[in-house]
């Protein structure tokens, strides 16, 4: 539920607020706003059912005047409110989870924002997602209903259930807001985000929204990984075609390796914050794997077909690079770097 359908937004209550005041508040608005709004919200008020939904979207926890203080924040200066009231950090996560994502939902110019705030923002989103709790938003709500005389018996399910719901929209929020800065800063922030929750890949993502967040970016930027992964496969073919053919002293090459390794630089920026998030799930994925296969295979044929060695070497030395992340992969590399330093040896022995 967005916050501007709430209807503790639309009727100006608050959760506290008891059964005689809504209708009283319902009655008024009615001759303001659209009469069908009032008397809908009012009704989802009154039903012990669907006002819990509208509970687990407010703002649990916070009185009528914080309340007031974020909101006037945040439609007059959204970036000014994640510097100055995240750090007044409350326990009311799902509270706090709730403002922050309507204020990303409505922010239209995240470019004018700072590369820290982008950060804080999306780190505090996530973390604090992780500390909401089912007992504790039970507890508020039951706290609340006492004061209002509303029925408590609320069912836990049912609020795993909503909190879930909650957790799609934190998500779209904040993806939404994301792609609306440039991509390369894009890629940096969810590089730099994934890097913190997983230790640089080392340990599983701690913040199940940032899994979600990867996962929306890999779908929504597939054409420019699949543009950026054609852009290396069709200059290998170029190499192998028009290239090594000239049998041409290794040094030659130097051109079509600084060309190569910068497609290869530019893809792997992008799918970055994906195989790190990968790499800290032990999941070895086939294509990064048709990507390092591509590369691979030139170098042996450089190699093998052409003695291109150092050519070939240097390859490999790039590819550990920039497939670290991946096991299965560096294994591989390292056995080929190896085998060429040895074919590299032995060419020099000849030589001499």
């Amino acid at each position: 539920m967005k916050l501007l359908e709430n209807p503790f937004y639309v009727l100006k209550c608050l959760p506290e607020s008891s059964k005689n005041a809504i209708l009283e508040q319902a009655d008024k608005l009615s001759l303001e706003i659209d009469e069908e709004i009032c008397v809908e919200a009012k009704n989802n008020l009154l039903n012990p059912n669907r006002r819990l939904e509208a509970e687990i979207c407010w703002f649990l926890g916070l009185d009528a005047k914080t309340i007031a203080q974020r909101f006037n924040k945040i439609f007059t200066n959204m970036q000014e409110y994640v510097s100055d009231f995240i750090f007044e950090k409350t326990n009311y996560h799902l509270a706090e989870s709730n403002l922050l994502s309507f204020g990303l939902e409505i922010t239209n110019e995240p470019n004018y924002w700072t590369y820290d705030n982008i950060i804080l923002a999306a780190n505090y989103l996530c973390s604090t997602f992780e500390k909401i709790k089912t007992d504790d938003v039970k507890n508020l709500i039951i706290q609340t209903r006492d004061i209002s005389k509303f029925p408590t018996n609320i069912s836990e399910e049912e609020i795993n259930f909503l909190i879930e719901e909650q957790k799609k929209y934190y998500r779209n929020s904040l993806f939404n807001f994301l792609k609306k800065v440039e991509l390369n800063q894009l890629i940096s922030i969810l590089t730099k985000l994934v890097n913190e929750a997983t230790d640089n890949g080392q340990y599983t993502c701690k913040w199940a929204l940032l899994e979600d967040l990867i996962f929306d970016y890999e779908i929504s930027f597939k054409t420019i990984f699949q543009k950026r992964d054609s852009d290396i496969k069709n200059y290998i073919q170029y190499i192998i075609d028009n290239i090594l053919p000239l049998k041409l002293p290794d040094n030659s090459l130097n051109d079509s390796f600084y060309e190569l390794e910068k497609k290869i630089d530019v893809w792997n920026e992008a799918v970055q914050p994906i195989k790190i998030l990968k790499k800290s799930r032990g999941i070895d994925d086939d294509y990064f794997y048709s990507i390092f296969e591509c590369v691979r295979n030139l170098g042996i044929k450089a190699s093998n077909d052409y003695d291109y060695f150092i050519f070939s070497y240097r390859l490999t030395k790039l590819l550990s690079v920039k497939f670290s992340e991946i096991r299965k992969i560096y294994e591989i590399i390292k056995n080929d770097e190896f085998n060429l330093e040895n074919l590299i040896n032995l060419k020099t022995e000849q030589k001499n």
